[in-house]
């Protein structure tokens, strides 16, 4: 479920592609690629931008030094 204001994927969700699905105001489902070695499976937090699923990468803190005040 990707919300259509900010491209994010909020959630997945199994579906049987036979019962009628309506996704709340605000949302689009998109079918998930099929699982694959070399490729991690989509999934919340990650974005849908201009067809494709993109993976939102944080970059850990840079490192600060360990100082001790007296």
């Amino acid at each position: 479920m990707v919300n259509s204001q900010t491209n994010v994927v909020d959630n997945t969700i199994v579906w049987d592609g036979v019962t009628p699905y309506t996704p709340p105001d605000g949302y689009t489902l998109v079918e998930l690629p099929a699982p694959s070695e070399t490729e991690p499976m989509p999934g919340a937090g990650w974005s849908y931008v201009d067809g494709a699923f993109v993976e939102v990468v944080v970059a850990p803190p840079e490192d600060v030094p360990n100082v001790i005040a007296d």
